[in-house]
């Protein structure tokens, strides 16, 4: 009988410990930085704090869309777009296109990357944003379209 209460006690105590832990992995996982498109006002605070400390964008710019894509979710690689230019940010250089001077934006959708993005300037080189399926690629897309149509002169 004492047996049974023993291994009833250490059963229970192993079972809270269980829940107690899955509890607390998923608030952690609740409360972990979104590898997904982020909308102007709603980007993460880590976000903001790399953005504002590595001068990304200028004073009078506005952020609209915002991806991250480095493995650690740390702003070392990202792509952002504000309501001026199209922003590719990668190992701490910045790599940037006016919305005035894109010629043409191509998209695709492939299986396994998602949607890849293609801004192709008057002069320099394209900048490709590759987002991965399922994390709002067309989000960043329709922005960025809309934002580029806004800034068309009519002789384009």
């Amino acid at each position: 009988m004492k047996l049974k209460k023993i291994l009833f006690i250490i059963g229970g105590t192993a079972l809270g410990l269980v829940t107690v832990t899955l509890v607390g992995l998923f608030f952690l996982f609740l409360s972990w930085p979104s590898q997904k498109v982020q909308i102007g006002d709603d980007i993460e605070k880590y976000t903001q704090v790399y953005i504002e400390k590595h001068k990304l964008i200028d004073v009078e710019e506005k952020l609209l869309c915002y991806y991250d894509f480095s493995e650690t979710l740390n702003s070392t690689s990202c792509a952002l777009l504000t309501d001026h230019r199209v922003i590719m940010h990668v190992d701490f250089k910045s790599y940037f296109i006016n919305l005035t001077d894109i010629v043409k934006i191509t998209h695709y959708v492939d299986d396994y990357k998602g949607d890849i993005i293609q801004v192709i300037p008057r002069k320099g080189s394209p900048i490709s944003v590759e987002i991965p399926p399922r994390r709002m690629g067309s989000v960043f897309l329709r922005e960025l379209q809309r934002e580029f149509n806004k800034k068309k002169s009519p002789t384009s």
